[in-house]
């Protein structure tokens, strides 16, 4: 049974300030993995090995209620083009949950990536978003309407987790992502 976690707080008014582009974050994102997942000779030089000729997309979506929706039919066109159609089921949902949580969080700002080719039979999708916060998977009350968000990606997912991710000073941020194993048959 998992301790009780408390819910993410609300994101505080944000400051003023440049905003980091959507290049930032994907910048960001791709540099912090380097440091984080190890490659398959665990020497940790991911950056060369995935991102050259490596396929992704990136969107940095409108925060609002239609944001998870919209990032599932981006997401199932991106994987129908990508010839990983075993996966769009399993990755819309894990999208969905994540950019929900982070419209729940209170989000101003969040960009959704998608890498087809983060490992052998592996996609990758993450959701970097700028509300405080991290999130915490929690045994799920299955009568409650929410909170079994985290449980539905730890199932769907071979792995996940999350890395604080703040782009400049007075911009909080982190980003969620998972991976999820195909088939082999396409992406």
């Amino acid at each position: 049974m998992l301790p009780e976690k408390t819910p993410w707080p609300a994101a505080a008014e944000q400051p003023p300030g440049p905003r980091p582009s959507l290049n930032d974050v994907i910048g960001a994102a791709h540099n912090l993995r380097t440091f984080t997942y190890p490659n398959s000779t665990g020497s940790g030089n991911l950056l060369s090995e995935r991102l050259i000729g490596s396929r992704f997309a990136a969107w940095e979506v409108p925060v609002s209620d239609q944001a998870p929706g919209q990032v599932r039919r981006w997401a199932a066109d991106l994987l129908t083009r990508w010839e990983a159609v075993d996966l769009i089921e399993d990755a819309t949902t894990v999208l969905t949950e994540l950019v929900t949580n982070a419209c729940q969080a209170k989000a101003t700002r969040m960009a959704v990536l998608i890498e087809p080719d983060a490992g052998p039979d592996i996609i990758e999708v993450c959701v970097w978003d700028n509300a405080p916060g991290i999130p915490q998977r929690r045994e799920p009350d299955f009568y409650a309407e929410r909170g079994r968000g985290l449980f539905l990606v730890d199932a769907l997912t071979t792995r996940w987790g999350h890395h604080p991710l703040t782009l400049d000073p007075g911009h909080p941020g982190k980003v969620v992502w998972a991976h999820l194993a195909g088939s082999g048959d396409g992406a």
